[in-house]
């Protein structure tokens, strides 16, 4: 028996042991973009710090196919942009994509000839070939919304659409615009092969946050956030700082993703934030707190953690129930005391006829016939008004109760 009993223990310890991490399905970006690096660098260190096996299974152009690819439930996990779509947008209705932790900034920077980069927008875009990106991504559709909210006129540049890669300025595009991270290599490349490059500044960054034109795109393409390059980012290539905006790039999730993985995932990369950073200063951004505005909700296992360090109802509520927890003792402690109290009163109350009926009692040792009648008749009213007072009870039905019943009725026999 002993040995049948080792042999199940060591059977259920081999099983145990020889289950599998659990797997998830990542997306693959194409290689010349910030959220490329990105994936790189989260998968390894995920795959090292937890018992969960990120695989990449699908290979995507971008954002939009990214968040495409989630919705439809080919992959559980993705780097996209936090968009701007608008009802008429595919990425509008996404119902099955949430977000489970925001990560790295991509910054708009608009790379143009120097001598033009302090023209108004409308005047520096005027018949100029516009690199926008891959036609059928999400970028295309940002830019031409942001064109159109400065005052860029309809049909006054020519866009160019090419893969992220060749996105450069150079013989078929004089304006490059990317969305990307800051350390994305080709910008700074762009920028040191052609010294008469510069990126573009929507604003003075004196005007950041005193109501200047970037505001007003913030307010209607909501997450989309003001952001400032500081002055020589990209060393001698940038001599001013730059007034530009910025979306956040963030790891999204299958809305039916577990809830316990998602805030497993979400708990390594905070407590390790230092290690990715130092991985890929992308990261530098990574917000647990989740404090931008996003398209899509918060899956719930982002929810569970940022609520986390908040106060339970109990403990919002201690005090007021320490308050009611004391006027509970206080009334526990009050309510023996009124009742001694209150029967004390009405044992005063019945002694003061104990007193009358004694009055009588002695009377009754000289009684005639007269005065016999008329004391009947007053322990007669005496004993009803006790018991209405009983009935009331303004008078205890206890044992001197009893005994005072007792007296009158040896009385009335004397007087009889």
């Amino acid at each position: 028996m002993t040995q049948m009993i080792t042999f199940l223990l060591v059977l259920v310890i081999a099983i145990g042991g020889c289950q599998q991490p659990t797997q998830l399905s990542f997306t693959v970006t194409e290689h010349s973009t910030s959220i490329a690096t990105v994936e790189k660098d989260l998968i390894n260190g995920l795959n090292k710090d937890l018992d969960i096996q990120l695989q990449q299974v699908i290979k995507t152009g971008g954002s939009n196919i990214n968040l495409q690819a989630l919705n439809d439930g080919l992959v559980d996990l993705s780097i996209a942009q936090n968009p701007y779509f608008e009802p008429n947008d595919p990425g509008y209705n996404y119902s099955n994509v949430r977000v489970v932790l925001p990560l790295y900034r991509q910054v708009l920077m608009m790379v143009c000839p120097e001598e033009m980069s302090g023209t108004s927008l409308p005047d520096l875009l005027k018949g100029k070939r516009v690199g926008l990106g891959p036609k059928e991504h999400v970028d295309g559709k940002f830019f031409a919304r942001l064109f159109e909210l400065l005052g860029v006129p309809a049909g006054s540049y020519t866009p160019v659409y090419t893969s992220f890669d060749r996105n450069i300025v150079g013989d078929s595009i004089d304006i490059s615009c990317n969305l990307t991270g800051l350390f994305n290599d080709r910008i700074s490349d762009m920028l040191q092969s052609n010294p008469d490059l510069a990126i573009y500044s929507f604003d003075d960054v004196a005007q950041l946050n005193q109501g200047s034109i970037l505001e007003s795109v913030c307010m209607k393409m909501w997450t989309t956030k003001q952001a400032i390059i500081p002055k020589g980012y990209f060393s001698n290539y940038q001599q001013k700082p730059i007034s530009t905006l910025a979306l956040m790039g963030c790891l999204f999730g299958h809305k039916d993703l577990d809830d316990e993985a998602v805030y497993q995932l979400i708990e390594s990369i905070a407590n390790n934030k230092n290690t990715y950073i130092k991985m890929n200063p992308e990261l530098i951004n990574i917000d647990p707190d989740f404090s931008d505005n996003y398209f899509y909700p918060l899956h719930s296992g982002a929810i569970m953690y940022k609520n986390k360090d908040k106060p339970t109802f109990i403990e919002r509520y201690a005090e007021v129930f320490a308050l009611l927890l004391s006027a509970f003792v206080f009334l526990i402690g009050i309510v023996p005391t009124f009742k001694r109290f209150s029967d004390t009163i009405k044992k005063n109350r019945l002694d003061r006829y104990y007193v009358k009926v004694l009055r009588i009692e002695k009377e009754s040792y000289n009684k005639d016939q007269n005065m016999s009648a008329e004391l009947i008749r007053q322990l007669n009213a005496i004993k009803s008004e006790v018991y209405d007072l009983m009935i009331e009870e303004k008078i205890k039905a206890d044992e001197n109760f009893n005994i005072f019943l007792k007296l009158v009725e040896n009385t009335l026999k004397k007087l009889e």
